[in-house]
């Protein structure tokens, strides 16, 4: 559901996380807000680069989210504290749910080893944010982050982190923050909506016993 474009720019924050060391930034907001991404990134030699606006509401102190990008027919809610993703087929009125492995989740885990150095201040979409150069085994990159865990702006290169399109490719790419908007977000749009069909991953050739990346 999330595009190649999406995955690119994500590299740069990848290196981010609620696990972080104690001088590092989190990555899930602990207030709920809904923001939309202007997204560019390009993954494998000799690719055109790929552009989508992409939104993301968060809800439950970071542990719920929900990812639309834009031109696609559906879309994703990661539930970090169940371990578990649905994938919502909007024209089918049909949804999947699978496990979710955070380590599988570029821009919302943190790899081993990366090293994080703050370097400034910045503002993006009005919002005040501290800036930190990454440096990690696969990529490196710059990322504008709130004090509140929110990602304003990613940028950077490196390759792509397994489970994402165009995994151990070298690709590149950047995000920012067109919009933000604190405050309570409708519980509706963490659920698949009523009266959609859950799947049987055991009935789809390639996904039997429920697995997939």
């Amino acid at each position: 559901m999330i595009r190649t474009a999406l995955a690119a720019a994500l590299l740069s924050a990848a290196a981010i996380g609620p696990a972080a060391a104690q001088a590092g930034p989190r990555i899930h907001p602990l207030r709920d807000v809904a923001v939309a991404y202007r997204v560019h990134g390009t993954v494998g030699p000799g690719k055109q680069p790929e552009a989508a606006i992409v939104r993301m509401f968060w809800t439950d102190r970071g542990t719920l989210l929900r990812v639309e990008v834009q031109g696609q027919p559906g879309w994703g809610i990661l539930n970090f504290a169940a371990k578990q993703m649905i994938m919502v087929i909007a024209p089918a009125h049909r949804y999947l749910e699978m496990p979710l492995d955070p380590a599988r989740t570029p821009g919302l885990n943190i790899p081993p080893g990366t090293a994080m150095t703050r370097v400034g201040q910045d503002k993006v979409a009005g919002t005040p944010c501290t800036v930190w150069v990454l440096h990690g085994r696969d990529g490196s990159g710059t990322a504008c982050v709130t004090p509140g865990g929110l990602v304003l702006r990613a940028r950077g290169q490196g390759t792509a982190p397994p489970g994402t399109p165009g995994a151990g490719q070298p690709g590149s790419g950047s995000l920012r923050a067109i919009s933000v908007a604190y405050g309570p977000q409708p519980a509706a749009l963490f659920v698949p909506p009523a009266g959609f069909q859950r799947l049987d991953l055991a009935h789809i050739p390639g996904l039997s016993g429920g697995q997939r990346r």
